[in-house]
Order: C-alpha cells, then sequence, then structure tokens
C-alpha cells in the first residue's frame, strides 16, 4: 500500500469509499473519483483536494493510476471498471482494499445487525479523547470530527464492518465487536443459518491473543462462541451512560464503546468513558 502514488475510486461518494480516499490522500497519494451523482460527501473530499468527477466514463480513469478501487455496488460493465481491466490496472473492492488497507494495524471490527455507525462513532471518539490516536472509518458523517474519517497516528485502526456478502470476512481483526445478531440482508442470506455461519468464521478468525466484544447471552450469539480462540469480554456489564442520544438500543452501542475502548487502553478511565460518551 505504501507504494500506491496514484489511486482511483469508482462510486468515490459511497460513505466507505470516500473515507477510504481520504486514508490514501492523508498518506500522500493523489486521489481521483467518480460518482453518478453530486452529494455532500463529494462536496466535503473537493474540499479536502480530491478531484472528482461527477459522471461515469472510460476517461475518467487516469492513465497512470497505480489501483482502481470500486465500490461494491458499482456493477462489472461499468465503463470505468472495464477501461481499468483493459489497462491492466490492478483493481479491489471497497472491502477487499480496507482489508489491505488494514493488514499489520492492530484493527478493531465493528461488528452486527444493529448500531454498528452509532458504536464504531463512539467508539472513535472516546479513543481520541483517551489520547490513543486512532485511524477511523465510520459509515457515517460524525458531528465531532466532521467527517466519516478520522487520522491517527497510532497503529490503531477502528473500522465499521458489514456482513453483506461476508464483507466481514476480508478483514483480520485483532479485536471484534459484535453489537447484536438478527437476519438481515435477506437477499444474501436465505434464512438466519447462514448469516450465522459468516459470523462464526469472522469469530474463528480472531487470534488467541485478540478479543471478542459482544453480549454472550444473545441467544444467535452464544451458539457462536464455542470456537473461539480469543478471549469474550461481555459489553452487557458496563454500566449505563449519561448519553444525548435516548433509548435502551443507544445504552447497548454505548456500553460495547466502552467496554472496547477498555480492551484497547487498559488503563483508560471512567471519567474520560463517561466524559466522552456524554
Amino acid at each position: 500500500m505504501e507504494r500506491v502514488k496514484k489511486i482511483h475510486f469508482i462510486g468515490i461518494g459511497g460513505i466507505g469509499m470516500s473515507a477510504l480516499a481520504q486514508y490514501f490522500a492523508d498518506h500522500g497519494a493523489m486521489v481521483t473519483g467518480s460518482d453518478r451523482d453530486a452529494s455532500p460527501v463529494t462536496e466535503l473530499l473537493e474540499k479536502k483536494g480530491i478531484r472528482v468527477v461527477i459522471g461515469q466514463q472510460a476517461e475518467n480513469v487516469p492513465a497512470d493510476a497505480d489501483v482502481v478501487v470500486y465500490s461494491d455496488s458499482v456493477p462489472v460493465e461499468n465503463p470505468e471498471r472495464v477501461c481499468a481491466e483493459g489497462r491492466g490496472i490492478p483493481s479491489f473492492s471497497y472491502f477487499a482494499m480496507l482489508g489491505k488497507v488494514s493488514e499489520g494495524k492492530r484493527t478493531v471490527a465493528v461488528a452486527g445487525t444493529h448500531g454498528k455507525t452509532t458504536t464504531t462513532g463512539m467508539l472513535e471518539k472516546i479513543l481520541a479523547d483517551a489520547g490513543a490516536s486512532p485511524t477511523a472509518v465510520v459509515g457515517s458523517l460524525v458531528k465531532d470530527f466532521g467527517s466519516n474519517y478520522l487520522s491517527g497516528t497510532s497503529d490503531l485502526f477502528i473500522v465499521e464492518a458489514c456482513e453483506y456478502r461476508d464483507h466481514l470476512l476480508e478483514l483480520s481483526p485483532q479485536i471484534l465487536m459484535i453489537t447484536n445478531l438478527e437476519w438481515d440482508h435477506t437477499d444474501w442470506f436465505p434464512s438466519l443459518e447462514p448469516l450465522q455461519a459468516t459470523f462464526r468464521r469472522a469469530i474463528e478468525k480472531v487470534p488467541e491473543d485478540g478479543v471478542i466484544v459482544t453480549d454472550p447471552s444473545n441467544k444467535n450469539i452464544a451458539p457462536l462462541l464455542a470456537q473461539a480462540k480469543a478471549r469474550v469480554v461481555d459489553y452487557t456489564k458496563e454500566p449505563n451512560y449519561t448519553l444525548q442520544l435516548p433509548g435502551e438500543f443507544n445504552q447497548m452501542n454505548a456500553r460495547a464503546a466502552a467496554a472496547a475502548a477498555r480492551v484497547v487502553v487498559p488503563t483508560i478511565s471512567d471519567t474520560t468513558i463517561s466524559d466522552s460518551l456524554a
């Protein structure tokens, strides 16, 4: 990845794609991209000096691009994908590239059916306030940072992970958080069992010195932990926190973020956690 000097993103306005584009720009690469429509996200990228073309056509792909990254929603017949393939430019899906970028880093993957974005945002806020200086890729614009990307100086990489089309399995996290689990993405998973199988494989990938942060009493998660090599941390043991967000689901998100923060920074204080969440 350090050798990538010029990189082009097809579908750069996507929430994950735009964060990854900012990551590469932050690391000195010349970044270009295209999307079908302008949006607040493409405007954010342009303000950061990233060239975005609205409309997708072959000539958008720089002839000297080292790598092309495409959104998982961009079909193979997209003219820019066809152009990149014809020129022999290495091309990766968003999640495949995210897996490569996070290799060798202390990766925390936030997965689960509900609350991923909120929990990821809470966790990056706590860790930033604790001085851990994480890099983070989040599925929404986080008000505290004015972006869906946070640039850090440590080896800590926080990423919102998605199980759709088994994308979660592209990652190799040291710490895996599973907020909760219900049948979802019904066009890919015909029932709950195949979805659970994907999470079981993700759990088994976490190394012995890693950690799984979850609710082990959740009836859809509990049977998946039997083959876990890593230590399991129960986030439901965390207390309630004062939040600006209503509802028990957000309390669960906050507990999960707090528990993960304690794993990442064992010396973190209760005050830092509670102040960040407030």
